[in-house]
């Protein structure tokens, strides 16, 4: 019987998991090419025929992950048109992302410096597209009169990207138990906080902890 050749598309996913294991066990700057194309069992010119330079092979393995894990949950987020139920499914569904592979997602963001900047651009219209999703969800329920009129929905949006983009440098993905609880306590905190109806002058300057003063 003869065997069928893998799928290019197969071979360069596998370049792809290849590169990032070593960007994650030795760090970008010191993964050389030459290394890589060892470990995919190809000669460095060979590797030349998928991938123009190291920083190449950097841009398409980010934009493969993010096509493959962001971009789908980016896309139904925005066809929900229910705001509250649009962020309580996006969140929910970002830590499911950042938790996949934590060590991933925080290689990629480190590294993401690399990218040379039209490269960079690229990649970074997709964090557009989450920041317009939490910031526009939270314009709804303004709109609503969910959320109150005086939260700054730029920085609720920036809060919450920041919540859970800092997730990758603390989560500990040998307990899958905990995640559901993440999830839980992570939507809790903040639709509590989004919907808290304090006035931005009700908390005085002597009334203020210590360290706003």
């Amino acid at each position: 019987m003869i065997k069928s050749q893998p799928r290019q598309s197969d071979r360069i996913e596998e370049i792809f998991q290849i590169a990032m294991e070593l960007f994650i066990e030795r760090g970008y700057d010191d993964t050389p090419l030459s290394l890589i194309a060892k470990e995919a069992n190809l000669s460095k010119s060979g590797l030349f025929h998928y991938f123009s330079s190291k920083e190449h092979l950097l841009f398409l393995v980010h934009k493969h992950i993010m096509d493959k894990y962001m971009v789908p949950i980016l896309e139904k987020a925005e066809r929900e048109p229910d705001p509250e139920k649009r962020l309580r499914t996006f969140i929910h569904d970002y830590i499911g992302v950042v938790t996949r592979d934590p060590k991933t997602t925080q290689m990629l963001m480190n590294e993401a410096k690399r990218l040379l900047p039209e490269h960079y651009r690229e990649i970074f219209s997709i964090w557009r597209r989450i920041l317009s999703v939490f910031s526009g969800a939270i314009a709804g329920m303004k709109e609503q009169g969910k959320v109150p009129e005086t939260l700054n929905t730029s920085f609720a949006a920036f809060a919450a990207i920041g919540m859970c983009i800092w997730i990758p440098n603390w989560f500990d993905k040998s307990r899958p138990e905990s995640k559901g609880e993440l999830v839980h306590t992570f939507i809790k905190i903040f639709m509590a906080g989004i919907s808290a109806d304090l006035a931005p002058n009700e908390i005085s300057r002597n009334n203020a902890p210590s360290v706003y003063r």
